[in-house]
């Protein structure tokens, strides 16, 4: 099938949910701005995935990616790589700042993709999280389940330090329902690897589609390291409009 294209009459940047929420500094409600992700940020969208989402994430931390430069390189480049699709959002403090207080890299699969993408990566730590990812999702067909050829999924989502225990990664998920729409698609569904985004996703209906323990996948790829895990379970959970 052909690959799936953001609408050209879709204006750019869409905003496509709006919350309160306390300020950076704890002591105002404010108001925030999910919308699209611009090609000025990036770069700082890549410096705090980096900082702020590599260090907490369960994969990323069972192989200790922080470690391998050349790693991290590779997986920078593939996030970039998706952020040029045109389906990624930020969440932007309204109150004159307009600081990126969070993120979610997003992309849509197309039926006979491969997922989580096309990234052909020469360090072995890269390697092997591909192919655990690989893994995962062959092992569940969304699109059979659904009757669906495209969907939106997020392949990275962080909210900065400065601005969590405020919801943000909830109402960055919540959001999807109306980037569905705008994009004209009917499912999304996403591979949740730690407890806060999973939680974050049954607030906004989502229900689990998939989930494989991390004691399985750790006998399946003796390479990783699970101990420091915040869940029993990697999930793919999903929510169709």
């Amino acid at each position: 099938m052909s690959k799936f294209v953001r609408p050209e009459s879709l204006s750019f940047p869409q905003v496509y949910h709006t919350f309160k929420a306390k300020n950076k500094a704890g002591d105002a409600e404010i108001e925030y701005e999910i919308k699209d992700l611009p090609e000025s940020l990036f770069e700082a969208a890549l410096e705090l995935l980096t900082s702020d989402f590599v260090p907490d994430e369960t994969i990323c931390a069972a192989k200790n990616i922080t470690s391998n430069e050349a790693a991290m390189n590779e997986i920078r480049y593939f996030w970039h790589k998706l952020m040029k699709g045109g389906f990624s959002v930020g969440c932007f403090a309204n109150d004159g700042s307009n600081d990126l207080a969070g993120l979610a890299v997003m992309t849509v699969f197309n039926k006979g993709d491969p997922r989580p993408g096309e990234l052909k990566p020469n360090e072995q730590d890269t390697k092997d999280i591909l192919d655990l990812l690989r893994f995962v999702f062959n092992e569940y067909d969304v699109y059979a389940k659904y009757n669906v050829e495209s969907y939106l999924s997020e392949c990275a989502m962080c909210t900065k330090k400065e601005y969590r225990n405020r919801g943000i990664g909830t109402e960055l998920i919540r959001s999807r329902t109306n980037q569905l729409k705008a994009l004209g698609l009917q499912l999304t569904s996403t591979a949740f690897t730690v407890i806060g985004g999973q939680k974050g996703a049954v607030k906004v209906s989502h229900t689990d589609g998939f989930q494989i323990s991390y004691d399985d996948l750790q006998k399946k790829y003796p390479s990783f390291d699970f101990s420091k895990k915040n869940t029993e379970f990697l999930k793919i959970m999903d929510f169709k409009i």
